[in-house]
């Protein structure tokens, strides 16, 4: 008999009640083993909404936006200034630079290099995790860490959709800021850290993401691999 948590219909199920149910979501998901194949299943195909967004507004739409990552933060006068500019927000502005057509296979090479940035991001963010829990009266589990990250991004990668242009731009706002939520939840619910130290935890993660993205980043650039577009 298949098992039925494996379903495309279960994973659509879990999608709804992490963004809806999120405090029933992380029970349930408490309450049954973390399976790997599961967790990369949600990750792989919820997290492919955000590269095919972005292909078909780059490709189809002649879309200005730029995902969080592509342009990295750096201040000027820093020793990286010179491989990257600074913020770009993920908004299009199609008035204020020149239409451009990038042809199909150039978008696709776009949509791929995001997709595997956003894989390389959950990896780092749940490796902070992991470290960082006991610190902040948590239990220090690699698998707990990895499903706060993957089902916790879930309201994010669904918001991925906001890449095809201006009229859903703003989702991906949306989308991040439900996902802290959902993710809160998450770091109380499975490494049983109290509220405030969740909290605590999750400004550690992204405070250290803000410096090691654009280290990977800029190592990559180094290597030849563009993680970011």
């Amino acid at each position: 008999m298949t098992d039925p948590t494996t379903s495309h219909g279960s994973m659509l199920r879990m999608a709804a009640d992490l963004v809806l149910r999120p405090a029933m979501a992380w029970d349930a998901l408490a309450n049954a083993p973390l399976e790997m194949s599961r967790m990369w299943r949600h990750l792989l195909i919820l997290g492919s909404i955000g590269p095919v967004a972005l292909v078909l507004g780059s490709w189809l739409f002649n879309s200005q936006a730029i995902p969080i990552g592509q342009v990295l933060p750096l201040a000027a006068g820093s020793p990286m200034h010179s491989a990257v500019s600074g913020y770009v927000f993920p908004l299009d502005f199609p008035l204020m630079a020149p239409p451009r057509s990038p042809g199909l296979l150039i978008a696709a090479r776009s949509g791929l290099a995001f997709f595997a940035g956003q894989i390389v991001i959950m990896l780092l963010a749940a490796g902070v995790i992991w470290f960082c829990a006991p610190y902040c009266e948590g239990k220090r589990d690699a698998r707990a860490a990895l499903a706060v990250v993957i089902y916790g991004s879930t309201p994010l990668l669904l918001s991925g959709i906001g890449l095809v242009g201006i009229s859903l731009s703003l989702l991906l706002a949306a989308g991040a800021l439900h996902s802290c939520v959902v993710m809160q939840r998450g770091v109380r619910r499975l490494l049983g850290a109290p509220g405030s130290d969740a909290s605590m935890l999750l400004g550690i993660t992204v405070m250290a993401l803000y410096v090691l993205i654009p280290l990977l980043g800029f190592a990559a650039a180094m290597l030849g691999v563009p993680l970011f577009g």
